[in-house]
C-alpha cells in the first residue's frame, strides 16, 4: 500500500510524502487564515458601532470576534513555519 501511495504522491509532482504533507498543511493553514480574516471583517462591519473604548456592544459576539483575533497569530506562525521548512 505504501508503494502505491508513494507512486501517487510522485505522480502529483511531490518527491516525498513529507513534501506533499508540508504543501497541503501550508494550504490548509493559509485557507484558515483567509477565513478568519473574512469573519473578523464581517464582525467589524456588523458591529461598526464600536464605542470610544473599542468595546463591541454585544458581549457574545465580542467573545467570538476576540477568539478569531487570537487565532490569527497561531495560524500565521504555522504558515511561516511551514513556509520556512518548505524552502529548506
Amino acid at each position: 500500500m505504501s508503494s502505491m501511495l508513494d507512486l501517487t504522491i510522485k505522480e502529483l509532482g511531490f518527491p516525498t510524502i513529507e513534501d506533499f504533507a508540508r504543501y497541503y498543511t501550508f494550504e490548509i493553514l493559509e485557507h484558515k487564515l483567509v477565513s478568519y480574516k473574512h469573519k473578523i471583517r464581517e464582525f467589524e462591519q456588523k458591529h461598526s458601532l464600536v464605542d470610544q473604548y473599542g468595546i463591541l456592544e454585544k458581549e457574545d459576539d465580542h467573545f467570538e470576534w476576540e477568539s478569531l483575533e487570537h487565532s490569527l497569530p497561531a495560524h500565521k506562525s504555522g504558515i511561516a513555519y511551514n513556509y520556512d521548512n518548505k524552502n529548506k
